[in-house]
């Protein structure tokens, strides 16, 4: 196939489903959902942690720096991507704080217990 690049992966992903059951209306809100609420993405691959399918089972046990290097460096680079290119989240223009997001992550968690998009 055509080689293309994470973001447009991510982009094409995020497009919506031809078709109108409810499976497909279910999946297409989601997308919508995502795409509202990131207006800003992007995406990167990550390489395998781990050649060993066992040592995978178990990776929250092995060292960062016993993961593989090509891991390691892919890893380094989200962090430093993170750090320097998201803006803090803000609620009526105030920067969101810990309390904040915790509340908000539980409204968040009882709409969707709830069967609610927030």
């Amino acid at each position: 196939g055509n080689s293309i690049t994470p973001k447009d992966y991510l982009e094409a992903a995020l497009k919506p489903l031809a078709g109108s059951g409810e499976a497909v209306q279910t999946k297409n809100e989601v997308r919508d959902v995502i795409r509202r609420m990131f207006r800003e993405r992007d995406c990167i691959t990550m390489p395998r942690p781990v050649a060993d399918e066992g040592d995978l089972r178990n990776i929250n046990k092995i060292p960062f720096e016993a993961l593989r290097p090509q891991f390691q460096q892919a890893a380094t680079t989200f962090v430093q991507k993170v750090y320097t290119s998201l803006k803090p989240k803000t609620i009526d223009g105030t920067p969101m704080n810990g309390p904040m997001l915790a509340v908000l992550a539980q409204a968040y968690c009882e709409a969707i217990n709830n069967s609610a998009v927030p």
